[in-house]
């Protein structure tokens, strides 16, 4: 579900939580050492305005706005304006 996000394609995430991925779930990148949720990801899409339809949508399903990595404020500001 992480490159869906983070490509930004709101209908192969739908499917994916549809067919039981979690919204909640940590994803760890072992190259860069880093863990995120799937809704920091969503912020870190190319198209703000794709990322902040994830978002949302990872919201209505479950993901906890607490989930948040820091250093992206910002976004997240952004996506909760909307």
């Amino acid at each position: 579900m992480e490159y869906a996000i983070f490509y930004g394609h709101l209908d192969v995430v739908k499917f994916l939580v549809n067919a039981g991925a979690d919204p909640r779930r940590l994803i760890r990148f072992k190259k860069a050492q880093v863990v995120h949720y799937p809704l920091t990801l969503a912020m870190t899409t190319k198209d703000v305005d794709v990322g902040v339809e994830i978002a949302k949508y990872l919201l209505d399903n479950g993901a906890r706005a607490t989930q948040v990595s820091v250093g992206i404020e910002g976004r997240a500001l952004k996506c909760a304006t909307q």
